[in-house]
Order: structure tokens, then C-alpha cells, then sequence
């Protein structure tokens, strides 16, 4: 079934970075995932803060403060993904628990590392540990 999963993930991650390569002018999203817009500043500002964490800069920014285009497509992953779980979750009616809440808090820190995660700002720790933005730090996913 996770096998299953990271695959529905992939695919979804494909189907985000197509879906930034064909926005127009006229649709200031950056991407759509299952009717989900993902605005362009929200994801401009998530990657700033990628390239911005002093624990990256030599693995995934590029001299001239962006992000190498590998790193890009990773994180674009991770954000086309989470519409696709917030769905199934509403649509199972799965309530998250505190427990989860950790947990999500644990996986992300796994993700970039636990010192490298220390290091973001306090709003990206928020946004990559649960579904959605909370108290308003930073930009809006949505």
C-alpha cells in the first residue's frame, strides 16, 4: 500500500511540475493539484527559504542564491503531494491527532536534516511539518 502511495505521490509530482510549465499570465497559480491553486509566491517563498538555509547552501543552492533545479523539483514535489493527501484524508474522514501532528513535525525534520531544519524560519517549520499554514506566518499556501 506505501508503495502504492509514493507512486499516486510521483505521479502527482509529475503531473505539479507540468501544470507549473503550462500557467499563464492570466492564472497567477503556480500549480494546481486536484482543484488546489498553489500560488506563486507561496512557492517562491519556500524556495527562498531553501536557498536561504546556511545548512544547504552546498548541497542544493546554486552560487547565485537560487536553487539548483533538482532541488526545485523535489520540494515541487513535496508541495503537489500534500493537496492529494489533505483529499484523501478528507474524504476518509481521518481526524489528525496531536500524535500526528509530531509525527509530521518528526518526518520533516528527517527530510532536511535536524539541525538543517532548525535553521528555516519559524512560519516554513509550520507549513513543512502539517497540511496547512497555521496562525498566518508567513504566505499563504492557497
Amino acid at each position: 500500500m506505501r508503495n502504492l502511495l509514493r507512486s499516486s505521490f510521483a505521479l502527482a509530482g509529475v503531473a505539479a511540475v507540468m501544470a507549473l510549465a503550462g500557467c499563464s499570465a492570466v492564472r497567477p497559480a503556480a500549480l494546481t493539484v486536484n482543484g488546489t491553486d498553489i500560488s506563486r509566491s507561496s512557492v517562491d517563498d519556500e524556495l527562498q527559504a531553501i536557498a536561504e538555509n546556511p545548512g544547504l547552501k552546498g548541497e542544493i543552492s546554486a552560487s547565485d542564491g537560487t536553487i539548483k533545479s533538482s532541488g526545485s523539483t523535489i520540494w515541487l514535489t513535496q508541495i503537489a503531494q500534500q493537496p492529494v493527501v489533505d483529499r484523501e484524508v478528507r474524504r476518509r474522514h481521518v481526524t489528525v491527532t496531536a500524535g500526528d501532528r509530531r509525527a509530521g513535525q518528526a518526518q520533516a525534520q528527517n527530510f532536511f536534516g535536524p539541525q538543517v531544519f532548525a535553521e528555516f524560519p519559524k512560519w516554513f517549520r509550520d507549513r513543512a511539518a502539517s497540511a496547512t499554514p497555521r496562525d498566518g506566518h508567513g504566505p499563504e499556501r492557497r
